[in-house]
Protein backbone atom coordinates (compact mmCIF):
# COMPACT_ATOMS: atom_id res chain seq x y z
CA UNK A 1 0.00 0.00 0.00
CA UNK A 2 1.14 3.53 -0.68
CA UNK A 3 0.12 6.89 0.10
CA UNK A 4 1.41 10.13 -0.86
CA UNK A 5 1.50 13.92 -0.21
CA UNK A 6 -1.99 15.17 -1.94
CA UNK A 7 0.61 18.33 -3.61
CA UNK A 8 3.43 15.05 -4.82
CA UNK A 9 0.68 12.44 -5.53
CA UNK A 10 1.50 11.67 -9.19
CA UNK A 11 3.91 14.32 -10.07
CA UNK A 12 5.68 13.79 -13.23
CA UNK A 13 8.28 15.60 -11.90
CA UNK A 14 9.63 13.38 -9.79
CA UNK A 15 10.38 10.05 -11.18
CA UNK A 16 9.65 8.32 -7.57
CA UNK A 17 6.42 10.00 -7.15
CA UNK A 18 4.98 8.47 -10.13
CA UNK A 19 1.54 6.38 -10.45
CA UNK A 20 3.35 3.09 -9.53
CA UNK A 21 0.84 0.68 -11.77
CA UNK A 22 2.70 0.55 -14.78
CA UNK A 23 5.91 -0.34 -13.20
CA UNK A 24 5.11 -2.63 -10.41
CA UNK A 25 1.32 -4.11 -11.58
CA UNK A 26 -1.09 -4.74 -14.16
CA UNK A 27 -4.98 -5.16 -13.84
CA UNK A 28 -6.49 -8.63 -16.01
CA UNK A 29 -10.12 -8.29 -16.82
CA UNK A 30 -12.43 -11.47 -16.18
CA UNK A 31 -11.69 -11.95 -20.22
CA UNK A 32 -8.12 -12.15 -19.91
CA UNK A 33 -7.14 -8.50 -20.85
CA UNK A 34 -4.59 -6.77 -19.57
CA UNK A 35 -5.33 -2.90 -18.05
CA UNK A 36 -3.15 -0.71 -16.51
CA UNK A 37 -4.98 -0.37 -13.16
CA UNK A 38 -7.62 -1.14 -11.51
CA UNK A 39 -9.23 2.22 -11.65
CA UNK A 40 -9.47 2.02 -15.50
CA UNK A 41 -10.76 -1.26 -15.01
CA UNK A 42 -12.10 -1.69 -18.62
CA UNK A 43 -10.55 -3.17 -21.25
CA UNK A 44 -12.48 -1.38 -23.86
CA UNK A 45 -11.10 1.86 -22.36
CA UNK A 46 -7.65 1.01 -21.75
CA UNK A 47 -6.85 -2.21 -23.16
CA UNK A 48 -2.75 -2.70 -23.49
CA UNK A 49 -0.98 -5.76 -25.59
CA UNK A 50 -3.71 -8.04 -27.57
CA UNK A 51 -6.90 -8.11 -28.86
CA UNK A 52 -9.30 -10.58 -27.03
CA UNK A 53 -9.66 -13.03 -29.57
CA UNK A 54 -6.41 -14.40 -28.99
CA UNK A 55 -5.67 -13.74 -25.51
CA UNK A 56 -1.61 -13.66 -25.02
CA UNK A 57 0.59 -14.89 -22.46
CA UNK A 58 0.49 -11.89 -19.21
CA UNK A 59 4.21 -11.83 -19.44
CA UNK A 60 4.46 -11.48 -23.14
CA UNK A 61 2.10 -8.65 -22.75
CA UNK A 62 4.09 -7.19 -19.50
CA UNK A 63 7.25 -7.20 -21.24
CA UNK A 64 5.72 -6.79 -24.69
CA UNK A 65 6.49 -2.86 -26.59
CA UNK A 66 2.88 -2.08 -25.93
CA UNK A 67 3.67 -1.93 -22.03
CA UNK A 68 6.75 -1.02 -22.35
CA UNK A 69 5.87 2.26 -24.23
CA UNK A 70 2.85 2.77 -21.26
CA UNK A 71 5.48 2.85 -19.17
CA UNK A 72 7.94 5.19 -20.66
CA UNK A 73 5.21 7.70 -21.65
CA UNK A 74 4.62 7.83 -17.91
CA UNK A 75 8.14 8.45 -17.48
CA UNK A 76 8.83 11.57 -20.29
CA UNK A 77 5.55 13.34 -18.90
CA UNK A 78 3.35 11.80 -21.81
CA UNK A 79 0.68 10.75 -19.26
CA UNK A 80 -2.02 8.86 -21.83
CA UNK A 81 -5.43 10.55 -21.34
CA UNK A 82 -7.34 7.99 -19.30
CA UNK A 83 -5.04 8.36 -16.74
CA UNK A 84 -4.77 12.35 -16.23
CA UNK A 85 -7.60 12.07 -13.70
CA UNK A 86 -5.64 10.77 -11.16
CA UNK A 87 -2.52 12.84 -12.42
CA UNK A 88 -4.66 16.10 -12.47
CA UNK A 89 -5.82 15.26 -8.80
CA UNK A 90 -2.06 15.83 -7.75
CA UNK A 91 -0.92 18.45 -9.72
CA UNK A 92 0.05 22.14 -8.69
CA UNK A 93 -1.92 24.72 -10.61
CA UNK A 94 -0.23 27.49 -13.04
CA UNK A 95 1.27 30.29 -11.85
CA UNK A 96 0.95 32.71 -13.88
Amino acid sequence: MRFWKTTAKYSTDLPEALCPWPFERAYISSDQRVVPCCFIGNPDVAEIGTAPAKPASFASVWFGADFQAFCQAHLDGDIPAYCRGCYCAGQKPAVA
